[in-house]
């Protein structure tokens, strides 16, 4: 028996750190996505600054 929760322990710990990576990935492509609005805004405001 201690063998087979050890094992769930092992388990839960390789799914905590792939959720914790996983959680690392969206908010890297998240502040990504939101750096390169942040430089397609500027564009997009100068276009619209002479049609204003």
């Amino acid at each position: 028996m201690p063998k087979l929760s050890r094992k769930v322990k092992d388990v839960r710990k390789k799914l905590r750190l792939k959720k914790k990576k996983e959680k690392q990935l969206i908010d890297f492509y998240q502040s990504r996505l939101i750096e390169s609005l942040k430089e397609l805004r500027i564009p997009l405001l100068l276009l619209h600054f002479p049609l204003a």
